[in-house]
């Protein structure tokens, strides 16, 4: 459920109803259906504020809080947007039948540099314009939509304790941060979890304890 911030109050009802029935009628229908499913919703808002607001129902909010997942703005984690880029270029090339096969890399520095007010919604627009736009197999600043090209740019932030004048969640930033670490600790070693200890200055059991902290498994360790 994308936007789960933005439904009436009206909707958050029926949503509740579904989750504590786990029941559905079809539109016209007059008999119930049980359905066996997992939600998994999503918002740019804070919630726990839209509830204070009146805005958000405190019950369905509880019910959708089990488990939280803080993913920080496209302008905080720069380091992705090449993946990203390149993602875009290979699922448009593809959907388009365009034959786009890269993007030049200092296209990839100017995206660097952009805010993102649309978040990855907005990376996927222009990757979108300038894969359908691009004149060759590789894409140039001259195949970028006009607002991207000419926007100013800023220098990715280099200091991990820069504050945006939002503000920021203190602990997700360095849970993400501590992660980050640890899964390049891993690569370094080649997935070797005692090595990567080693490297991170810390003990096994630690290393053991931080990896279940964060999800991280065997197999996200052999993909790196």
């Amino acid at each position: 459920l994308d936007e789960i911030g933005e439904l009436s109050l009206a909707m958050q009802v029926k949503i509740l109803r579904f989750l504590q029935d786990h029941k559905i009628r079809m539109v016209g229908g007059v008999q119930e259906t049980a359905v066996d499913v997992r939600v998994v919703a999503a918002t740019n808002k804070d919630l726990a504020v839209e509830v204070e607001k009146g805005r958000f129902r405190e019950d369905l909010f509880y019910r959708l809080n089990v488990i939280r997942i803080h993913l920080p703005p496209l302008r905080e984690r720069v380091e992705d947007i090449p993946y990203l880029v390149q993602h875009f270029v290979e699922k448009f090339s593809r959907e388009l039948d365009r034959g786009v096969q890269g993007v030049a890399p200092e296209v990839v520095e100017h995206l660097k540099g952009l805010r993102y007010p649309g978040n990855v919604r907005e990376l996927e627009n222009i990757m979108e314009h300038a894969v359908t736009f691009a004149s060759g197999p590789v894409i140039t600043m001259d195949s970028l939509p006009d607002h991207a090209a000419t926007a100013e740019t800023v220098q990715p932030e280099n200091d991990v304790a820069a504050v945006p004048a939002e503000g920021i969640d203190m602990e997700a930033r360095l849970a993400d941060i501590e992660r980050r670490i640890l899964l390049n600790a891993l690569k370094v070693t080649k997935g070797v979890r005692k090595e990567a200890a080693n490297l991170l200055g810390i003990s096994f059991r630690s290393m053991r304890y931080k990896l279940a902290k964060y999800g991280i498994s065997a197999a996200d360790i052999e993909e790196l």
